[in-house]
């Protein structure tokens, strides 16, 4: 008997190597949605679980994956081929046909959903990235949905229709339609506190109030001056406009006091609002992605414990991957 999850997942094995015993097989396997084409996946796409293979009696076979063992695939390659998980683990144990095989999944409900997480939103954006930032430290598939902002799709009766101020982005589960970035990023941290990078400090009162605040200072110290250099700098020459130097100056120097306030608070603290990564970090990705590659770049690198920072979170792999989206 097979029992699976959903016909529209196809399993597929990784490269992790498979620790072998007389009485237990455990390898990392990999399962992803059938509605895209090998050249058309992408990273997020992928989950990874862990499967024990367990051969009872003579006569069955029993694979139970752990669900909290997940993370990121490797890269599929064009020629890689779906096959069922069945097949897979038949042929790789020399699993005889006629022998009974039971596989048990305890995947999460909102993974067997038809439809799953949506986001509609532009790969380009801060605000976007943010979104798929947390997604993919918590190792969760969704379906991008892409929101052209250069053609004013976002403004459209459609959109408009998810979201009415015409922003990007927008996150479906099911039907709860959320906005706003930091919104999402802390709605899907609490949906999935025990998954993945654990990016809520919950211990107590007083870590949880520490984070909190250090929310609000990314978005209202932090945020008002990195965006609009982000936009300056970046995002106007993308659509033929002029860069503003006096606006540039103006909100450099603006950026430096905060971030003379982040060099002190470094010295304490690994990451801003404790010793491990958290949504603080996490939401500063977008705009320091993007002023990396302008001559803002001077003012990270001219603190060594924020330059330090900067290298530590632009360096995580799950933000790799949502950089990396628009290219898949």
């Amino acid at each position: 008997m097979l029992s699976v999850p959903s016909p529209n997942y196809a399993f597929l094995t990784s490269i992790s190597s498979v620790n072998i015993s007389h009485k237990c097989v455990r390898e990392q396997m990999m399962i992803r949605r059938f509605n895209t084409t090998p050249k058309q996946a992408l990273h997020h796409s992928l989950l990874k679980f862990d499967l024990i293979f367990d051969k009872c009696q003579e006569t069955g076979c029993h694979f139970i994956p752990h669900v909290t063992d997940c993370g990121f695939a490797v890269i599929m390659e064009d020629d890689e081929r779906f096959e069922t998980l069945e097949t897979i683990v038949r042929r790789r144990y020399c699993v005889e046909e006629s022998t009974l095989m039971v596989i048990t999944y305890g995947i999460p409900d909102w993974m067997l959903s038809l439809k799953g997480y949506k986001v509609h939103g532009d790969p380009f954006s801060t605000n976007t990235r943010r979104v798929l930032a947390v997604l993919l430290e918590k190792g969760i598939s969704y379906e991008p949905i892409t929101v052209d902002l250069k053609t004013g799709e976002h403004k459209r009766e459609s959109y408009l229709s998810l979201n009415p101020f015409g922003q990007v982005p927008v996150f479906e589960d099911g039907n709860i339609k959320l906005c706003e970035s930091r919104a999402i990023t802390q709605y899907i941290a609490y949906v999935h506190s025990s998954r993945g990078t654990q990016l809520l400090n919950l211990q107590s009162h007083k870590t949880m109030a520490t984070l909190t605040m250090w929310m609000e200072f990314e978005a209202h110290q932090f945020d008002p001056f990195a965006s609009v250099l982000t936009w300056e700098q970046v995002i106007k020459p993308i659509y033929g406009l002029e860069t503003d130097q006096t606006v540039v100056e103006e909100n450099e120097t603006g950026l430096e006091n905060v971030l003379n306030v982040y060099e002190k608070r470094l010295q304490e603290s690994r990451f801003l609002a404790c010793n491990t990564f958290t949504l603080v970090d996490l939401h500063h990705l977008p705009n320091i992605q993007y002023l990396l590659g302008t001559p803002t770049k001077k003012l990270f690198e001219n603190r060594p414990k924020v330059r330090t920072w900067v290298d530590d979170i632009t360096g995580r792999e799950a933000w790799k991957l949502a950089c990396d989206h628009d290219k898949s």
